[in-house]
C-alpha cells in the first residue's frame, strides 16, 4: 500500500516535471525560431572536425580540444537566446508557483504544490533555491557569468563538469524521491521543502 502510495506521488511529480520542462521547450523553440541566431557556422565545423576524427585524421585529444573551443564559441553566439531561457526558467519555475502558492502549470495539472516542511506556503527565497539546484538555472546562470572571464577549452571544461553536476541531481532526487520514505529529492531536503497532494 505505501509502495503504491509513493508511485502515485512520483508519477504526478514526474509528468508535472515532463509538463513544465515541455512549455520551456517550446518556448525556447520559439525563441529560437524568432530571433534567427545564425548557429550554422560552428554546426558545420563541428560537423567537419567529427568527421576528421571518424577517418582518424585527428587523435580524441587533438578533437576534444577543437571541439571544446567550438562549444565556447556556439555558447557565445547564443548567449542572448540562453539569457532568455534563463528568464523562461524564472517565470516558470519562481514567479508563477510565486503567485500561485508552489504550483508551476505542470504541478496545477497534476493537482500538486511545494510546500515548506511545516506545511506553510513555500517563500520565493525557497523556489529560487529549488530552481537553481534542480531546474537548471543554476546551470545557465554559471555559465552566463563565466562565459564573459573564461574562454575557450577551459569554459567548455567547466560547462561540462556543471551540467554531469546538475544531470546527476535530477536522476539522484528521482530515485530518492522514489526510493526514500519522506519521498523528498536532495533539492527538497536542502530546501526544506516537500510536495503536497490536493484533493
Amino acid at each position: 500500500m505505501f509502495l503504491k502510495k509513493k508511485n502515485h506521488i512520483f508519477k504526478r511529480r514526474a509528468l508535472a516535471y515532463i509538463i513544465d520542462f515541455t512549455i520551456l521547450g517550446v518556448l525556447v523553440s520559439l525563441t529560437l525560431l524568432f530571433t534567427k541566431v545564425d548557429t550554422s557556422s560552428v554546426e558545420y565545423e563541428m560537423s567537419n572536425l567529427a568527421e576528421l576524427l571518424l577517418t582518424e585524421n585527428i587523435n580524441i585529444s587533438t578533437y576534444i580540444k577543437n571541439y571544446g573551443k567550438l562549444f565556447y564559441k556556439y555558447d557565445i553566439i547564443q548567449f542572448i537566446t540562453n539569457l532568455i531561457n534563463f528568464l523562461y526558467i524564472i517565470i516558470l519555475f519562481i514567479i508563477i508557483p510565486g503567485f500561485t502558492k508552489g504550483q508551476t502549470i505542470g504541478k496545477k495539472i497534476m493537482k500538486i504544490r511545494i510546500v515548506n516542511d511545516d506545511n506553510t506556503c513555500v517563500s520565493i527565497i525557497n523556489l529560487i533555491k529549488r530552481a537553481l539546484l534542480i531546474d537548471f538555472l543554476g546551470y545557465l546562470l554559471i555559465t552566463l557569468i563565466i562565459i564573459n572571464f573564461i574562454s575557450g577549452f577551459p569554459y567548455f571544461i567547466i560547462a561540462t563538469i556543471l551540467g554531469i553536476l546538475q544531470f546527476s541531481l535530477v536522476i539522484v532526487s528521482s530515485f530518492m524521491i522514489l526510493y526514500n520514505k519522506k519521498q523528498k529529492g536532495i533539492h527538497d531536503i536542502l530546501t526544506k521543502t516537500k510536495i503536497r497532494v490536493i484533493e
